[in-house]
């Protein structure tokens, strides 16, 4: 009973808590099979880029949701959430909703 919007925050927010919980693999499963194989071949070259780019601990504001096609697009700062230090800003992540809970994402590598 989600409008889409709620849907698509929820679905990224999913995504965060995975790599707040060190849960890599989830997170990665999550990725767009093309996407990943373009940017992160291997499990482990994505993990060690979200290890240098995202603190332990992240909060997300949300800026905008737009849709283009099946691709719904969410532009976020991503925030250390110790220091309240800007990690990303204006962060752009593109959802693709297949079905209900079923979904893959890709964002802007930087």
């Amino acid at each position: 009973k989600m409008k889409e919007k709620q849907r698509m925050q929820y679905y990224f927010s999913k995504y965060i808590t995975y790599i707040e919980e060190k849960n890599y693999e989830k997170a990665y499963n999550l990725l767009y099979e093309e996407y990943r194989n373009n940017y992160f071949p291997t499990l482990e070259e994505f993990e060690k880029y979200v290890k240098q780019k995202y603190p332990d601990f992240m909060s997300v504001e949300y800026n905008d949701m737009s849709r283009q096609g099946e691709y719904y697009i969410l532009t976020v700062n991503i925030y250390n959430l110790l220091t309240n230090e800007i990690i990303e800003k204006e962060q752009k992540y593109i959802i693709k909703e297949n079905n209900f809970l079923d979904y893959v994402l890709s964002f802007q590598v930087r």
